[in-house]
């Protein structure tokens, strides 16, 4: 009775319920929930990095206290993808430094406003699950984060080198879901999909073999029984 009451209690608790910056994922999902483990899966370049700073700004303007934890890409790069993307400039019209005067006080405009949201951006180089918990318990104590995204999981370093490479992926799952579940925050982890999809397709030649499916994901489909939500971010034509 008292699990029961306490998830009643939860599910009327707007705060305990972020929403996604597309109504048509919390649709279909949901909402993001504080104690959940979401895996986010797609190819390389496919706009994990892109899809979760957006994500993360959108929480922060609702007030949601987030941060972007980027192992593959710089602090500085990731903020400014973040507000390029809420400019409407493409990245690479900055980086050849040829945008107008109205697109260079947009892109300013944004990145002051950001400045005052709740979005942190963290920079990690080399790093194992441990720094990520060290740092991710720091910042909860001090800021009270609500939303944590890390980019990506093939970036982390894996723990137990003395066991098998299956079970060493499991357990970086299962020390993220523990993490949520402790520190009562929502955590979305970026996941790279593997190349399986091309043998499908070699061997079947079906246009169906593009779709991803959990096996693609980093670690294979045993990885689904540490996340609560897992979904791809999937376009018709192969990268």
């Amino acid at each position: 009775p008292n699990a029961v009451d306490r998830a009643a209690k939860a599910s009327g608790d707007a705060s305990a319920r972020i929403p996604w910056f597309l109504p048509e994922i919390t649709q279909a999902l949901g909402d993001i929930r504080r104690g959940n483990l979401i895996g986010l899966m797609s190819d390389s370049g496919g706009g994990k990095t892109s899809f979760s700073l957006q994500q993360c700004r959108y929480a922060a303007s609702l007030g949601f206290k987030s941060a972007f934890f980027s192992i593959e890409i710089t602090e500085e790069e990731a903020a400014l993808q973040a507000a390029a993307q809420q400019s409407h400039i493409s990245l690479g019209r900055i980086d050849a430094c040829t945008l107008n005067t109205k697109e260079k006080g947009d892109l300013e405009a944004e990145m002051m406003k950001a400045a005052d949201l709740p979005f942190y951006i963290v920079g990690f180089g080399e790093c194992t699950l441990s720094d990520i918990r060290i740092k991710a318990e720091a910042m909860v104590k001090s800021q009270g984060l609500d939303l944590i995204v890390i980019d990506h999981a093939k970036m982390i370093a894996l723990p137990n080198p003395k066991d098998m490479f299956a079970e060493r992926v499991n357990a970086l799952y299962r020390g993220l879901k523990a993490l949520a579940k402790t520190l009562n925050v929502a955590i979305v982890i970026l996941i790279q999909r593997n190349d399986d999809w091309k043998r499908r397709w070699q061997s079947s030649g079906a246009y169906t073999a593009f779709r991803p499916v959990m096996g693609d994901a980093y670690g294979g489909g045993s990885i689904k029984q540490s996340l609560d939500v897992c979904f791809p971010l999937y376009r018709p034509e192969p990268l």
